[in-house]
């Protein structure tokens, strides 16, 4: 059926079967039905299209198709491609361009898509080891309040003040495990334990 509606019908006709297909899922159909040049499609659909090409590996592709959908300026659809084509260019190792996708998608305050881009990139931060950026954008993601966002980014929070505890504590006892050892009194005379060391 759908090879016979992207031979025999064009323009709009085959624009809405393009779209009938992606509701019933054949995301392969729909790609074809609407990816003919001068085809106006309708943003949710360029970022679902863009979204399956991302599942499927197809990244150039997807690149195109989320673009599109960032072009349209849609006010819903926009930050949603923004926050998805920084995931696409992350896992890539793209680290620039998703840090800028990301920072566009958190700029918009979209309800949904800005908190996801902001827990991203904290995540983002907290891997390329800028600790403090990585917390400024947990903070702002849990500030969001988003249902299941903030309660991510919380927990994100917890985990690296807990591997900044544990960094300090093994500074600390490698600074001075093996006196404190020697010398139980070493601690109260210095004042400072593993816990409060360079707080």
């Amino acid at each position: 059926m759908w090879a016979y509606a992207d031979r025999f019908f064009d323009g709009d006709q085959r624009r809405d079967i393009g779209y009938t297909a992606l509701r019933m899922g054949a995301h392969s159909a729909a790609h074809r039905l609407l990816g003919h040049p001068g085809t106006t499609i309708a943003p949710d659909a360029l970022n679902q299209v863009a979204a399956w090409l991302h599942g499927i590996g197809d990244t150039t592709a997807a690149r195109r198709w989320y673009r599109q959908a960032i072009d349209s300026g849609h006010p819903d659809t926009v930050p949603t491609a923004m926050t998805n084509l920084g995931l696409l260019e992350a896992k890539r190792r793209n680290i620039e361009a998703a840090r800028r996708w990301w920072r566009q998608a958190a700029a918009t305050d979209h309800t949904d898509a800005a908190p996801k881009a902001m827990n991203n990139l904290g995540l983002l931060e907290a891997g390329q080891g800028n600790l403090e950026e990585a917390r400024r954008w947990h903070r702002k993601a849990v500030d969001t309040g988003h249902p299941e966002v903030a309660v991510e980014a919380a927990s994100r929070l917890r985990e690296l003040d807990r591997t900044e505890q544990d960094r300090r504590r093994a500074e600390w006892f490698t600074r001075y495990g093996w006196q404190a050892y020697a010398d139980q009194e070493l601690i109260q005379r210095r004042g400072e334990g593993p816990d409060d060391a360079a707080e």
